[in-house]
């Protein structure tokens, strides 16, 4: 999982729609300069962008992401994987996350993010990513 530059991620979205691209400028923008958080990007799927919580504060000793997304080119979709459960997530307003398929996976939702979602409502993902990170933190 080699990381990417963050010039290299937004070139990829280069094709994208404004909007899309401003929801991944929103959250990042959401975590930038905190202790407790960082946004980081690598190479997977063309390019994704992580939000973790820095080793320091894990009780592994390495950085944990509570939070992976990336844009699908195909589909025209933010495709995202966080740390809240599907009713987790249900019970803050997104009803449509799934399980992932891997028993392995250390995040708890999947999130196909269509573009009525992040074009409109990409503070309310910030809200969703809030609670992933409180939830992270109260684990270590």
């Amino acid at each position: 999982m080699a990381g990417v530059t963050r010039e290299e991620f937004y070139e990829r979205l280069s094709d994208a729609p404004f909007a899309a691209k401003g929801f991944f400028e929103t959250i990042e923008e959401r975590f930038k300069g905190r202790n407790t958080a960082f946004v980081h990007f690598t190479g997977t799927k063309g390019g994704d962008m992580r939000i973790a919580i820095p080793k320091e504060l894990t009780n592994t000793g390495k950085l944990r992401n509570f939070a992976t997304l990336y844009w699908q080119v195909k589909d025209k979709a933010i495709f995202s994987r966080i740390l809240l459960t599907p009713e987790e997530l249900a019970n803050l307003g997104f009803p449509g996350a799934n399980v992932p398929a891997s028993p392995k996976e250390p995040l708890d939702a999947d999130l196909h993010l269509t573009e009525d979602f992040w074009r409109y409502k990409a503070e309310d993902f910030g809200h969703y990513l809030e609670a992933a990170h409180i939830k992270m933190l109260a684990q270590n």
